[in-house]
């Protein structure tokens, strides 16, 4: 069985405990390791980052690959902007300076803008339709019939927290002062996303595409949630439901990626619809034995992406620590329909040979399935300490 067979298993959920667990790609943020995995000398990542992905992906033997993700040259050294988070900056015109400028621009830009691209779907859905089939096509054409591409980015639509658009502090304190205009905008965001979604999961069943999609939004920090959630019963979680509908309906499965202690959220995207969690910052207090024993709202085992922690255990333990850590996501996965990989991207500075045993112990897995369990580790999650 290829492996792009394990994965379809485990995306119409037939994976039995004696199949093969399939394998997500992992993507070290150091290219130095892709380099040496498929033998080239340093520096040659950039000349081709999307070839060596491929590459990398193929000699990896990934079973399946959602989000094509590249390296930029410029992220080790100087991050992902370069502008102080308290520093005002210039948006459609508008001095964003702080929550009332925050509030400004919503009002005047962002809903006008919603509500624009909301009347105007019917006209704008045909190309987004085009260009979704057209990139799942193309991009499973070059990943070859080893690797089954599932669906991402195009199908992704949802309400957000705007952080990433005027950053944490002045977006966090809008979101306080100035809750009627978020709800507004949480509410045409959830029905703007539920009319193109309508159009693109029609377009994947009609295509006959993998009927799972993962949606990610980090929501979170290492304590809980980032915004009351209270507040997020009231506004935003409707709104997600109402974008969720159209996949839902199709029998379409989504599975929810978000860093940090997630807990509170995973009853009400459950109960929402949702199949099942890709992630799990251990490290944070997410319970994932308690998690793996879960179920959907119709009672069916969660379908899950489990693997390395990239913040803790592949960074500072041993190879020896992240085949236990492997061995324990099996073992504590109960009858979830299981994937392995990273559980994000692999950090930079994460030593080589540990990023080596993660390979190695998701191939062991995915020839083997549940039923090749190398050890028990117990229930507790087995890396306990910092730089051992």
């Amino acid at each position: 069985m290829s492996p792009a067979d394990i994965a379809r298993k485990w995306v119409q959920r037939r994976q039995g405990r004696e199949d093969g667990i399939p394998s997500w790609m992992l993507f070290p943020l150091d290219v130095t390791w892709a380099e040496r995995l498929l033998g080239e000398p340093p520096g040659t990542y950039f000349q081709d980052p999307m070839g060596t992905e491929i590459g990398k992906m193929q000699a990896c033997r990934t079973a399946f690959m959602d989000q094509m993700v590249t390296a930029p040259e410029h992220q080790v050294e100087s991050g992902f902007g370069g502008r102080l988070p308290w520093e005002p900056f210039e948006l459609d015109g508008i001095t964003i300076d702080g929550p009332e400028a925050v509030c400004e621009h919503m009002e005047r830009v962002v809903i006008p803008g919603l509500e624009r691209a909301i009347s105007d779907v019917e006209r704008t859905n045909p190309g987004l339709v085009r260009a979704f089939v057209d990139e799942m096509k193309e991009s499973q054409r070059l990943l070859g019939p080893d690797i089954l591409r599932v669906p991402y980015g195009f199908i992704n639509g949802k309400p957000v927290l705007r952080y990433f658009q005027y950053g944490y502090e002045w977006y966090l304190m809008f979101y306080a002062l100035y809750p009627t205009v978020q709800a507004e905008a949480f509410r045409l965001e959830g029905e703007l996303s539920r009319l193109q979604n309508d159009a693109l999961a029609a377009a994947l069943i009609e295509h006959d595409m993998p009927r799972l999609v993962r949606w990610d939004h980090d929501m979170t920090d290492s304590r809980g949630s980032l915004v009351d959630m209270g507040s997020l019963d009231r506004m935003y979680f409707p709104a997600m439901e109402r974008a969720a509908e159209p996949l839902l309906e199709r029998g379409i499965r989504i599975i929810w990626h978000c860093d940090g202690n997630v807990n509170d959220y995973i009853p009400r995207l459950l109960d929402i619809g949702f199949s099942g969690f890709q992630g799990f910052q251990y490290e944070c207090g997410v319970d994932y034995p308690a998690v793996a024993e879960m179920s959907t709202r119709d009672g069916e085992p969660l379908t899950i992406i489990a693997g390395g922690s990239v913040t803790t255990t592949l960074v500072h333990g041993t190879p020896e620590d992240v085949h236990r850590e492997v061995d324990w996501v099996v073992e504590n996965s109960g009858d979830a329909y299981l994937a392995l990989g990273g559980t994000s991207s692999i950090c930079p500075g994460t030593p080589h040979e540990n990023i080596d045993a993660l390979l190695e112990a998701i191939q062991y897995y995915q020839e083997t399935g549940k039923a090749g369990l190398r050890q028990r580790v117990g229930r507790e999650w087995p890396f306990g300490g910092m730089g051992r």
